[in-house]
C-alpha cells in the first residue's frame, strides 16, 4: 500500500533509531516519491524525519513548526520546539512555545523551571520569577525551583535575594545536587562582599 505512510515511517525510525542511517535514508527517500498521497500530518512527520536524517537544524525547525501547525495538542511537538528554540538561544521564541505547552500540559514541572530560565536570559526577571514561583507551588517539597529561582536571581546581579532563595534551599535539603544550594550561597555572600558570612556558609 503505497499511502500507508504510518508504516514507512515507523520503519525508517526504528532503522534510524538503530543506528543504519543509510537504510533509514532510502525508506525516506521511497516515502517521498508518494509523499502527496499521505495525509498532512504523515507528511510533516516524514519532512521532520528527513531533515533529522540530513542533519539539517533549519529543515528540522521548520517541520515541526507544521507540525505544531497541523496539530496544536501535540505536546511532545511544543516541547521539542521549545527545547529546539533554547539551544538556539532563541528566548523569545523558545518561551513562546513553552506557553504552548503549558497551556496544553499545565503540570509539566520542567517546562515551566525551563521556561523561567528562559525568560531570565531573554531579560524578563519578573516573568522568570513568577514561572518559577509557579512551579514550586505545584511542588511544594522539591528543592529544584528554589535552586533555579535562586540562580536567575544571581544571573541578574541580585545577590542579596540569591543569597536568602539558597539559604532556603538548603535548609529545605543541605545535600540537594551533593550540596550545590550551599556552594551557590557561598558566591552569593562573595558577590556581595561578606567574606565572613560566605566563609560561614561553606564551613
Amino acid at each position: 500500500d503505497s499511502a500507508f505512510a504510518a508504516a514507512r515511517i515507523q520503519w525508517a525510525s526504528l532503522l534510524h533509531n538503530r543506528g543504519d542511517a543509510a537504510a533509514a535514508k532510502g525508506v525516506v527517500a521511497k516515502a517521498l516519491v508518494h509523499r502527496n498521497m499521505f495525509q498532512e500530518l504523515d507528511r510533516r512527520k516524514l519532512d521532520l524525519l528527513a531533515a533529522s536524517l540530513e542533519n539539517d537544524p533549519a529543515a528540522r525547525l521548520r517541520a515541526l513548526e507544521a507540525m505544531a501547525s497541523a496539530n496544536p495538542a501535540d505536546d511532545e511537538v511544543l516541547l521539542s520546539l521549545a527545547q529546539t528554540n533554547y539551544q538556539r538561544r532563541d528566548f523569545q521564541a523558545s518561551i513562546r512555545w513553552y506557553r504552548k505547552l503549558l497551556a496544553v500540559e499545565p503540570g509539566q514541572l520542567g517546562a515551566w523551571n525551563s521556561l523561567g530560565y528562559a525568560q531570565a536570559l531573554a531579560g524578563d526577571l519578573d516573568g522568570a520569577r513568577q514561572s518559577l514561583e509557579k512551579y514550586r507551588r505545584l511542588a511544594p517539597n522539591d528543592v529544584n525551583p528554589l535552586d533555579s529561582l535562586g540562580e536567575v536571581y544571581y544571573l541578574h546581579g541580585k545577590f542579596a535575594q540569591a543569597e536568602n532563595v539558597f539559604q532556603e534551599a538548603a535548609s529545605k535539603n543541605s545535600a540537594f545536587l551533593s550540596g550545590a544550594p550551599l556552594l551557590k550561597l557561598t558566591f552569593a555572600r562573595l558577590c556581595q562582599g561578606s567574606g565572613q558570612a560566605a566563609q560561614e556558609s561553606s564551613g
